[in-house]
């Protein structure tokens, strides 16, 4: 939906909804869907309330 040219400061979260329900609450806003790359995690790009993009990503927690 965007080019992203330069580089993007990301956060590794517990829980991304939790996670993006506080970026909103805060001012932000979620610019991409929640996204999964197979097997390693969820992603999503976000504004914060300055306007700056960054991305919030949440680990997979494999099964034993």
């Amino acid at each position: 939906p965007f080019p992203i040219t330069s580089p993007v400061i990301t956060v590794v979260v517990e829980n991304i909804d939790e996670a993006l329900k506080k970026v909103k609450a805060a001012g932000g806003t979620q610019i991409t869907e929640t996204k999964e790359i197979p097997k390693m995690g969820l992603y999503a790009y976000i504004k914060d309330s300055e306007r700056n993009t960054m991305g919030v990503w949440q680990d997979l927690k494999m099964k034993e």
